[in-house]
């Protein structure tokens, strides 16, 4: 039988933690006063996050190594800055 790696997350918990991070974060987004600019780029890490979380789990649901556990649970955060830099990209191509 495979040991199992003692810092490695569950991928229950791991879900469970990004969701928390998301309605956190896109509750705060929601308050900000910007005319939705904030908001804009949590919902796209959000729905960034969750295709890749689809992509993941329909490739190796039963097989999940480390780094997919990891990715689950921390890459809506790695997620979140990249989406920064590209809404604000995307701005600049639609001209505000």
């Amino acid at each position: 039988m495979p040991e199992v790696a003692k810092n490695v997350p569950t991928v229950s918990g791991s879900i469970v933690f990004s969701l928390v991070q998301q309605l956190i974060f896109l509750t705060l987004g929601a308050m900000i006063l910007d005319g939705g600019q904030v908001f804009q780029v949590v919902a796209y890490a959000a729905l960034a996050y969750w295709g890749g979380f689809v992509i993941i789990m329909a490739r190796r649901r039963h097989h999940l190594t480390a780094a997919d556990k990891i990715l689950i649970r921390w890459g809506y955060m790695m997620l979140w800055i990249v989406s920064a830099f590209v809404t604000g990209f995307i701005w600049h191509l639609r001209g505000y």
